[in-house]
């Protein structure tokens, strides 16, 4: 009896390591400036994903600023997500908020695990069917990953 609870708990841990995601490691860099088609300002980051896992770029970002801030535009960029394997990079023009001071942005993103992939589906399911659905099973992980300070 005693081999085969070790060898069930054996088994447990190699399944759990075998279905663990690895941790997602992505990086935002300041790429430089331009300006939208009505002469707005904006600033072109890179986002590259740094880790062995798949991430999802969720598509908005949030700005913090060490002064006084404004945001006239909004707070989302590109498609509604888009997935990033290890190595690649995707860039995104975010509108520079109005301030005299330094200030960064995070960008919102999720590991594209099992969670993340339910969520999506269950996006596309019949409203009847995803109403059922209690919403902490629905929701997609979310993160934000941040640049560095922007003078």
């Amino acid at each position: 009896i005693l081999v085969l609870v070790l060898g069930f708990l054996a088994l447990l841990v190699l399944l759990y390591v075998a279905t663990s995601t690895p941790p997602a490691s992505l990086a935002v860099s300041f790429v430089g400036v331009t300006n939208d088609a009505a002469g707005a300002p904006m600033s072109i980051f890179s986002i590259t994903n740094r880790g062995a896992a798949t991430v999802v770029i969720w598509g908005y970002y949030h700005i913090d600023a060490k002064q006084d801030f404004a945001v006239r535009h909004p707070t989302i960029f590109g498609d509604s997500y888009t997935f990033l394997a290890p190595g690649e990079s995707q860039t995104a023009a975010i509108y520079a908020p109005e301030t005299k001071g330094s200030w960064k942005v995070s960008i919102g993103y999720g590991s594209y695990d099992r969670q993340c992939r339910w969520s999506l589906f269950a996006a596309h399911l019949p409203a009847r069917i995803r109403d059922a659905i209690p919403e902490r099973f629905r929701d997609v992980p979310k993160d934000l990953v941040a640049s560095d300070w922007i003078e």
